[in-house]
């Protein structure tokens, strides 16, 4: 008799972990779903003014400290957002992300975050910025290069030089 195959989400630790966290929640009490969102909101407003320009300035422009966010009944504290702030500044990340554990893990944490507080989208391209540089002056050395644009994937190399830029100026944070 075969063994039975695990669904590919059930060796995921990630979503395991996520599982079992919502298995717990599900029995909280009001005051302690409040606690855990407060906490969330701390943690995300503090991520986002430590990890993301744009919203460093946004909250600077409106003399907010994320250590004013203490829980829910301060979200009206938080200035407002639009799509096209993001879209000109949107999150940049290194191709170092993906190289230990803790990284990884991080990236993982970040995503579930932005999913959770109303994220509907986001890419991410796994590329060295030294790398992308260098296939824009040296094309013929990385005609395999492929990177993530606006939902879809394309040849680094068959970019415009416009778009090629923008790809490179948005790919430098570390988590």
């Amino acid at each position: 008799m075969q063994k039975p195959v695990k669904h590919i989400d059930l060796r995921n630790r990630h979503y395991c972990e996520w599982i079992e966290f919502l298995e717990k929640a599900e029995s909280w009490s009001r005051e302690e779903i409040a606690q855990y969102q407060s906490s969330r909101l701390k943690q995300v407003v503090e991520h986002a003014y430590e990890n993301t320009e744009a919203y460093a300035r946004l909250y600077d422009q409106a003399g907010l400290k994320p250590d004013e966010i203490q829980d829910l009944e301060d979200i009206g504290k938080l200035p407002f957002t639009e799509k096209e702030l993001m879209r000109h500044d949107p999150q940049k990340f290194s191709a170092n992300i993906v190289k230990s554990e803790e990284s990884i893990d991080k990236l993982v944490a970040y995503t579930n975050a932005f999913m959770a507080n109303g994220g509907s989208h986001i890419q991410y391209n796994m590329v060295d910025t030294d790398e992308l540089k260098d296939a824009k002056v040296n094309p013929e050395k990385h005609s395999d290069l492929i990177v993530r644009i606006g939902g879809f994937s394309a040849y680094f190399t068959q970019l415009s030089p416009d778009i090629q830029d923008d790809v490179i100026n948005r790919n430098e944070h570390e988590l």
